[in-house]
Protein backbone atom coordinates (compact mmCIF):
# COMPACT_ATOMS: atom_id res chain seq x y z
CA UNK A 1 0.00 0.00 0.00
CA UNK A 2 1.25 3.51 -0.70
CA UNK A 3 0.30 7.05 -1.66
CA UNK A 4 0.91 7.77 -5.30
CA UNK A 5 2.03 11.07 -6.78
CA UNK A 6 -1.54 12.16 -7.46
CA UNK A 7 -2.61 12.08 -3.81
CA UNK A 8 -4.82 9.02 -4.26
CA UNK A 9 -4.63 6.00 -2.02
CA UNK A 10 -3.37 2.97 -3.90
CA UNK A 11 -3.58 -0.64 -2.77
CA UNK A 12 -3.13 -4.06 -4.36
CA UNK A 13 -5.65 -6.81 -3.69
CA UNK A 14 -5.44 -10.45 -4.76
CA UNK A 15 -8.97 -11.41 -5.76
CA UNK A 16 -10.85 -13.22 -8.50
CA UNK A 17 -13.74 -10.76 -8.13
CA UNK A 18 -13.73 -7.60 -10.31
CA UNK A 19 -12.66 -4.94 -7.79
CA UNK A 20 -10.15 -2.76 -9.62
CA UNK A 21 -7.75 -2.73 -12.56
CA UNK A 22 -5.70 -5.93 -13.04
CA UNK A 23 -1.96 -5.52 -12.62
CA UNK A 24 -0.62 -7.81 -15.36
CA UNK A 25 2.95 -8.05 -14.07
CA UNK A 26 2.01 -8.89 -10.48
CA UNK A 27 -0.63 -11.36 -11.68
CA UNK A 28 1.86 -13.15 -13.94
CA UNK A 29 4.35 -13.49 -11.10
CA UNK A 30 1.62 -14.77 -8.82
CA UNK A 31 0.57 -17.50 -11.26
CA UNK A 32 4.23 -18.43 -11.76
CA UNK A 33 4.75 -18.86 -8.01
CA UNK A 34 1.38 -20.22 -6.92
CA UNK A 35 0.13 -21.95 -10.02
CA UNK A 36 -3.61 -22.62 -10.17
CA UNK A 37 -4.10 -21.30 -6.62
CA UNK A 38 -3.15 -17.78 -7.66
CA UNK A 39 -5.69 -15.01 -8.17
CA UNK A 40 -5.37 -11.83 -10.25
CA UNK A 41 -3.75 -8.87 -8.54
CA UNK A 42 -5.95 -5.83 -8.84
CA UNK A 43 -5.03 -2.20 -8.25
CA UNK A 44 -7.64 -0.03 -6.55
CA UNK A 45 -7.82 3.70 -5.99
CA UNK A 46 -9.85 6.06 -3.87
CA UNK A 47 -9.46 9.81 -3.67
CA UNK A 48 -8.13 11.16 -0.39
CA UNK A 49 -10.46 13.50 1.48
CA UNK A 50 -9.36 17.11 1.98
CA UNK A 51 -8.21 18.32 5.38
CA UNK A 52 -11.00 20.30 7.04
CA UNK A 53 -10.26 23.02 9.59
CA UNK A 54 -13.20 23.99 11.81
CA UNK A 55 -12.78 27.55 13.10
CA UNK A 56 -15.13 28.47 15.97
CA UNK A 57 -15.84 31.95 17.34
CA UNK A 58 -15.75 31.80 21.18
CA UNK A 59 -15.73 35.54 21.84
CA UNK A 60 -17.92 37.31 24.38
CA UNK A 61 -20.75 37.94 21.93
CA UNK A 62 -21.11 34.17 21.48
CA UNK A 63 -22.38 34.04 25.06
CA UNK A 64 -25.67 35.56 23.87
CA UNK A 65 -28.65 33.21 24.09
CA UNK A 66 -31.20 32.44 21.36
CA UNK A 67 -34.20 30.31 22.21
CA UNK A 68 -32.56 28.98 25.35
CA UNK A 69 -29.13 28.13 23.94
CA UNK A 70 -25.92 30.11 23.88
CA UNK A 71 -24.64 31.07 20.48
CA UNK A 72 -21.44 29.11 21.05
CA UNK A 73 -23.60 25.98 21.42
CA UNK A 74 -25.16 26.66 18.03
CA UNK A 75 -21.66 27.04 16.58
CA UNK A 76 -20.58 23.71 18.06
CA UNK A 77 -23.76 22.09 16.73
CA UNK A 78 -23.22 23.39 13.21
CA UNK A 79 -19.59 22.24 13.21
CA UNK A 80 -20.61 18.82 14.59
CA UNK A 81 -23.15 18.47 11.79
CA UNK A 82 -20.41 19.12 9.25
CA UNK A 83 -18.13 16.56 10.91
CA UNK A 84 -20.90 13.94 10.85
CA UNK A 85 -21.44 14.38 7.12
CA UNK A 86 -17.71 14.00 6.39
CA UNK A 87 -16.91 10.98 8.54
CA UNK A 88 -13.89 9.85 6.51
CA UNK A 89 -12.16 13.21 6.80
CA UNK A 90 -9.54 14.30 9.32
CA UNK A 91 -10.19 17.56 11.13
CA UNK A 92 -8.27 20.34 12.84
CA UNK A 93 -10.18 22.49 15.33
CA UNK A 94 -9.36 26.13 16.03
CA UNK A 95 -11.21 28.47 18.39
CA UNK A 96 -10.71 32.20 18.66
CA UNK A 97 -11.61 35.47 20.33
CA UNK A 98 -8.90 38.12 19.93
CA UNK A 99 -6.44 35.23 20.37
CA UNK A 100 -6.36 31.95 18.48
CA UNK A 101 -6.36 28.49 20.09
CA UNK A 102 -5.50 25.20 18.39
CA UNK A 103 -7.73 22.62 20.10
CA UNK A 104 -6.96 19.52 18.06
CA UNK A 105 -5.23 18.19 14.96
CA UNK A 106 -5.98 15.24 12.67
CA UNK A 107 -9.07 14.29 14.65
CA UNK A 108 -11.62 11.72 13.55
CA UNK A 109 -15.24 12.83 13.41
CA UNK A 110 -16.14 11.10 16.69
CA UNK A 111 -13.38 13.02 18.50
CA UNK A 112 -14.41 16.28 16.87
CA UNK A 113 -17.81 16.30 18.59
CA UNK A 114 -16.31 15.87 22.06
CA UNK A 115 -13.81 18.66 21.44
CA UNK A 116 -16.47 21.02 20.11
CA UNK A 117 -18.70 20.35 23.11
CA UNK A 118 -15.92 21.56 25.41
CA UNK A 119 -15.72 25.03 23.83
CA UNK A 120 -17.09 27.79 26.04
CA UNK A 121 -17.65 31.41 25.13
CA UNK A 122 -15.41 33.96 26.81
CA UNK A 123 -15.74 37.59 27.75
CA UNK A 124 -13.24 39.13 25.35
CA UNK A 125 -13.33 40.70 21.94
CA UNK A 126 -13.27 39.19 18.48
CA UNK A 127 -10.74 39.08 15.67
CA UNK A 128 -11.78 37.10 12.63
CA UNK A 129 -8.74 38.59 10.90
CA UNK A 130 -6.34 37.00 13.41
CA UNK A 131 -8.08 33.64 13.13
CA UNK A 132 -7.99 33.66 9.34
CA UNK A 133 -4.34 34.72 9.33
CA UNK A 134 -3.47 31.86 11.71
CA UNK A 135 -5.34 29.29 9.66
CA UNK A 136 -3.91 30.52 6.35
CA UNK A 137 -0.43 29.86 7.74
CA UNK A 138 -1.15 26.32 8.98
CA UNK A 139 -3.21 24.78 6.17
CA UNK A 140 -1.95 23.12 3.03
CA UNK A 141 -3.32 23.17 -0.50
CA UNK A 142 -6.72 21.56 -1.10
CA UNK A 143 -7.87 22.28 2.46
CA UNK A 144 -11.37 23.36 3.45
CA UNK A 145 -11.70 26.02 6.16
CA UNK A 146 -15.12 26.29 7.82
CA UNK A 147 -15.64 29.40 9.96
CA UNK A 148 -18.62 29.34 12.34
CA UNK A 149 -19.71 32.32 14.40
CA UNK A 150 -21.84 35.45 14.64
CA UNK A 151 -19.47 37.53 12.49
CA UNK A 152 -19.78 40.48 14.86
CA UNK A 153 -16.56 42.25 14.00
CA UNK A 154 -15.30 45.23 12.01
CA UNK A 155 -11.65 44.35 11.34
CA UNK A 156 -10.69 43.83 7.71
CA UNK A 157 -8.49 40.94 6.59
CA UNK A 158 -4.80 41.83 6.60
CA UNK A 159 -3.25 42.25 3.11
CA UNK A 160 -0.50 39.81 4.14
CA UNK A 161 -3.15 37.21 4.92
CA UNK A 162 -4.81 37.62 1.55
CA UNK A 163 -1.40 37.17 -0.06
CA UNK A 164 -0.91 33.87 1.78
CA UNK A 165 -4.36 32.67 0.72
CA UNK A 166 -3.82 33.59 -2.92
CA UNK A 167 -0.83 31.24 -3.05
CA UNK A 168 -2.82 28.23 -1.83
CA UNK A 169 -5.85 26.31 -3.03
CA UNK A 170 -8.05 26.83 0.03
CA UNK A 171 -11.85 26.71 0.06
CA UNK A 172 -13.52 28.87 2.70
CA UNK A 173 -17.01 28.18 3.99
CA UNK A 174 -18.79 30.64 6.29
CA UNK A 175 -21.55 29.42 8.60
CA UNK A 176 -23.40 32.12 10.59
CA UNK A 177 -25.05 31.54 13.95
CA UNK A 178 -28.23 33.35 15.14
CA UNK A 179 -27.96 37.13 15.39
CA UNK A 180 -25.07 37.31 12.97
CA UNK A 181 -23.73 40.50 11.38
CA UNK A 182 -24.81 40.17 7.76
CA UNK A 183 -22.67 43.09 6.58
CA UNK A 184 -19.42 41.67 7.95
CA UNK A 185 -20.34 38.18 6.73
CA UNK A 186 -20.74 39.56 3.22
CA UNK A 187 -17.46 41.44 3.44
CA UNK A 188 -15.63 38.24 4.39
CA UNK A 189 -17.41 36.30 1.67
CA UNK A 190 -16.11 38.70 -0.94
CA UNK A 191 -12.60 38.94 0.51
CA UNK A 192 -12.17 35.17 0.75
CA UNK A 193 -14.28 34.21 -2.27
CA UNK A 194 -16.11 32.03 0.21
CA UNK A 195 -19.31 30.01 0.18
CA UNK A 196 -21.96 30.83 2.78
CA UNK A 197 -23.96 27.98 4.31
CA UNK A 198 -26.65 28.82 6.84
CA UNK A 199 -28.21 25.60 8.23
CA UNK A 200 -30.24 27.60 10.77
CA UNK A 201 -31.83 29.90 8.20
CA UNK A 202 -35.20 28.17 8.27
CA UNK A 203 -35.30 28.23 12.06
CA UNK A 204 -34.38 31.86 12.63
Amino acid sequence: ERYNNYGSYEAYIESDKPIGRIDVARTAIGFELKGSDAKPYQRIYSETSPKVVLVIDKSGSMDQEFKGFKNVAYAAGIASLIANTMSSTRFDIVAFDTNVYLLGENLESRDVIDTLASIESGSGGTSYANAIDYVSSMVEDDSVVVIVGDFIDMETIHPETLSKISGKDIKFVLCPTPGYNAQYLEALRKALNAEVINPLKEIF
